[in-house]
């Protein structure tokens, strides 16, 4: 146990944790209607960090340990900062100026990313853990301490930028010596071209990302956009609750995903690809009880009334999604990413078409009816896609 929380997906689980942790303890410590702007921003600061990733994350993953003239990194940082001013640019233009300190914010966030996940690719734990750990571990303090004390929302994005900053601050002062990575300059290929290949590859995991990342958080933009503002402190807390099970397949992934990829069989890999989903389900089926009291406690804190069918239904959208890594994990192991996107892509527009349609036209009920078809879009759309993977 020890060997696996100390490996790089275990610090991934543990800061997965400790950012869990941060929208309850907000939850808890503002009034509802400066958390409900929280979650709103929440919402559009995933979206702004899925829009600016612009793929770079995988990008990062799979060339940073090839040989270039330039460190590979640096090109998928000048990406990132291209689509950040060229967002800018168009904000200013049509005069979005909300779009401002979100995109800015998830800058910051998406450097810090890429960094981790370069130091993943070298091998490098005790600069990927110092990094990781010390980001959340400020987003707690600094974040909690200044909306606690000055009860601003704005400063949420703020305090995603100094806790960034402060993590750099710490990896480089406690990882100083530690040995780093060098490039050996044996494929000289030209910064243009690097860019251009780099941009060409982000491009289908961008459509897919943000397509994703919108399909996720439409809900509470919506519910902002349509004026159901007083529901988005309690929803976004069901959110958070229910979101928690991701942990379990986290964990769980951890322990699957790779022997899935050596499996010396296709009838191995879907046996061991359907062990990872029905563990999914029957321990977060097994937590759904103590979530919900967990739900019951803030309700009674708070003084609100207590939805089941809204939590359940939130519940199950998030339990859901252990059926679509599953089937991501058996169609990479075949070797069908390009119909993990598709698949991903449909799903997500869809999602999007529900959401929409309900939660602007029927608030809360809409809320449910929209999570229940998520589940059964989810279903349907794997199920037929397994068909082609026999």
């Amino acid at each position: 146990m020890l060997k696996v929380l100390s490996s790089f997906g275990g610090i991934e689980v543990i800061s997965k944790g400790l950012n869990w942790i941060y929208i309850p303890f907000l939850a808890l410590v503002l009034p509802a209607y400066i958390f409900g702007e929280i979650v709103y921003y929440h919402a559009f600061l995933a979206v702004a960090t899925s829009a600016l990733y612009f793929g770079q994350n995988r990008a990062v993953l799979m060339f940073s340990s090839r040989t270039y003239m330039v460190r590979p990194l640096f090109i998928s940082l000048a990406i990132v900062l291209s689509i950040l001013l060229a967002i800018l640019l168009i904000s200013y233009f049509l005069s979005i100026n909300k779009a401002f300190f979100p995109f800015v914010a998830a800058f910051f966030i998406v450097i810090h990313n890429l960094i981790c996940l370069e130091n993943r690719v070298f091998g490098n734990i005790q600069r990927f853990t110092v990094t990781r750990l010390a980001y959340v571990l400020m987003r707690l303090v600094i974040g909690g301490g200044v909306l606690y004390s000055t009860k601003e929302p704005l400063y949420y994005f703020v305090c995603e930028i100094v806790a960034v900053i402060v993590s750099f601050f710490l990896m480089y002062y406690f990882t100083y010596n530690e040995n780093k990575h060098e490039n050996k300059h044996e494929n000289k290929h030209e910064t243009t071209q690097l860019m251009r290949v780099y941009f060409v590859f982000g491009i289908p995991i961008f459509i897919q990302s943000v397509f994703f990342a919108l399909s996720q958080s439409l809900d509470r933009l919506l519910l902002e956009h349509f004026g159901y503002g007083n529901l988005l402190a309690e929803y976004g807390v069901i959110v958070a609750i229910s979101s928690s099970i991701t942990f379990i397949m986290a964990y769980l992934s951890i322990k699957y995903e790779v022997e899935i990829y050596r499996s010396s069989e296709k009838a191995i890999a879907r046996e061991i690809a359907g062990k990872f989903l029905r563990q999914s389900v029957i321990f977060s089926l097994g937590m759904f009880p103590f979530l919900l009291l967990i739900y019951f406690f803030y309700q009674y804190i708070k003084g609100g009334t207590v939805d089941v069918l809204l939590f359940t239904s939130v519940f199950l959208s998030s339990l859901i999604m252990a059926k679509f890594h599953s089937f991501s994990y058996f169609a990479t192991y075949c070797e069908k990413n390009n119909m993990i996107s598709k698949v991903a892509l449909v799903i997500s527009l869809l999602t999007i078409f529900v959401t929409y349609a309900f939660v602007s036209n029927m608030g809360r009920d809409g809320i449910v009816i929209a999570k229940l078809l998520t589940v059964a879009i989810i279903l349907g759309v794997t199920d037929i896609s397994l068909r082609y993977l026999k």
